[in-house]
């Protein structure tokens, strides 16, 4: 049996939140983490996703998990 739980050393929760601020939060919790941090995001805007799955890829995030709640979505993320 493997071990799928991520341990985050911090999360961001978006829920409430419309774009851009989800993003921007996001931003500012990445300012304080270092490479190899975990990051979970908490997130219930429908256009979230896609803008936050091109922010990955600008700002050096690995979403490793995405899983979908009943009102809200959770990134399960690594800072490279």
């Amino acid at each position: 049996m493997y071990d799928t739980e991520i341990r985050s050393n911090r999360v961001v929760d978006c829920r409430g939140l419309s774009c851009p601020l989800p993003i921007l939060q996001t931003r500012l919790a990445l300012n304080q983490c270092q490479s190899g941090d975990q990051l979970t995001i908490l997130a219930d805007d429908p256009t979230f996703e896609k803008d936050f799955l091109s922010f990955c890829q600008l700002a050096s995030i690995t979403c490793l998990l995405r899983t979908h709640h009943e009102t809200y979505t959770q990134y399960d993320c690594r800072v490279n």
